[in-house]
């Protein structure tokens, strides 16, 4: 519930903050990262879909329009083989443009893998605690966007826009100037 409250305020935060930096025209697993997409309600088989779709209908923050929601992709033979049957997320502003896309990758991983292929793109990480046994993360922050990567049993890769860290950002502030004032004891 706090994940997805922090989900809500990040939408909240991105329809506030400025999306046109460092966010012109690039595809991340073949979404338009930063871009606008209108997408439909996937067909009943997901498989007929030409397009990025939703699973099912978006949640709708109305405060600011933006849109969350799970989506199809179709193509997986366009995509690495880590993303190729993937679930995906995605989080969209007002104008509908893409401001983060979540990756969550089934059963094992090739986390060191995984980490390269997104290096190819993104470069060397800010972070990298890929070697440990039990929860590793890695992350990246170019002009482009912020990257980040955690596994345990499985991953969870999220690409977020210049604008949606700085929402993302600006929530974590808030959530501890509140938590200032919180008593500290039951």
């Amino acid at each position: 519930m706090i994940r997805f409250a922090a989900q809500l305020a990040a939408i909240a935060l991105a329809g506030i903050a400025n999306t046109a930096e460092a966010q012109a025209g690039k595809q991340i697993l073949g979404i338009p990262f930063g871009e606008p997409l209108r997408m439909q309600k996937c067909p009943s088989n997901t498989e007929a879909a030409k397009a990025p779709c939703w699973i099912d209908k978006p949640f709708i923050y109305k405060p600011t329009g933006g849109k969350l929601g799970s989506v199809h992709i179709p193509k997986p033979e366009s995509r690495p083989e880590w993303a190729a049957h993937a679930w995906f997320e995605l989080s969209l502003d007002r104008q509908d443009k893409v401001q983060q896309i979540k990756v969550e990758i089934f059963g094992p991983a090739d986390r060191q893998q995984i980490a390269s292929s997104i290096s190819q793109r993104f470069g060397r990480p800010t972070e990298n605690q890929l070697d440990r046994s039990d929860v590793s993360w890695v992350s990246w922050s170019t002009a482009e966007g912020r990257v980040e990567m955690r596994c345990q049993e499985k991953c969870w890769i999220e690409f977020r826009t210049p604008s949606e860290q700085l929402a993302r950002e600006a929530e974590k502030r808030e959530r501890e100037r509140v938590n200032e004032n919180r008593p500290k004891a039951p």
